[in-house]
């Protein structure tokens, strides 16, 4: 179901916006394995996903 959706996304929208779901899986992956598993997350762990999430609004910014 994933592969269908990534490229419905490819055609729909700009390259660069898709291209940014490399970066926000692994969150999700970190945020699931908190919730399900109870993984802890470190001070250096948060600061690791704000750095990638800024870079993802960043990337966002500019193909807007």
């Amino acid at each position: 179901m994933s592969y269908p959706a990534y490229v419905y996304a490819v055609v729909h929208l700009p390259v660069s916006l898709v291209s940014t779901y490399a970066y926000i899986n692994p969150l999700i992956a970190l945020f699931l394995g908190w919730l399900v598993l109870n993984e802890e997350i470190s001070a250096s762990i948060i600061a690791a996903a704000f750095v990638i999430l800024m870079g993802v609004t960043l990337v966002k910014k500019g193909s807007v």
